[in-house]
């Protein structure tokens, strides 16, 4: 596992792990990861809703989100998709369910689909 920070302030890439089959002391450096630069990414994982559900639960508890959809078959996920007519509101600053009395530790996003300019998604340093 390697752990390379992106920037002096926010975000590091991890890579050489498989995330559908991550090790208790993969966990524990991705979460000393996580804790130290914020955000972490991972590319060219290929995981499936269980492994994604699977690997989440390593990190804690799960919450639902308010926006899921009742009755869904994975309520830990939330699927979110866009097109022409749905540009989304979350393309702004915001700060997700952090007004919660229990804040999630974070989340973890799959981008299954991203144009070839643009698409990514911005990070703040609030410390």
């Amino acid at each position: 596992l390697t752990i390379a920070p992106l920037t002096p302030l926010i975000g590091a890439e991890i890579t050489g792990v498989d995330l559908s089959v991550v090790t208790q002391e993969q966990v524990i450096s991705i979460r000393a990861a996580l804790l130290k630069h914020q955000v972490v990414f991972f590319r060219d994982q290929t995981l499936n809703q269980q492994e994604h559900i699977h690997f989440a639960r390593q990190f804690g508890e799960l919450e639902i989100h308010p926006a899921t959809p009742q009755g869904q078959d994975n309520p830990e996920v939330l699927h979110i998709a866009h097109g022409p007519e749905s540009k989304g509101r979350e393309n702004m600053w915001h700060s997700d369910v952090t007004w919660r009395e229990k804040p999630s530790l974070g989340s973890i996003l799959k981008a299954v689909e991203v144009p070839a300019v643009g698409g990514d998604t911005l990070f703040a340093n609030m410390a």
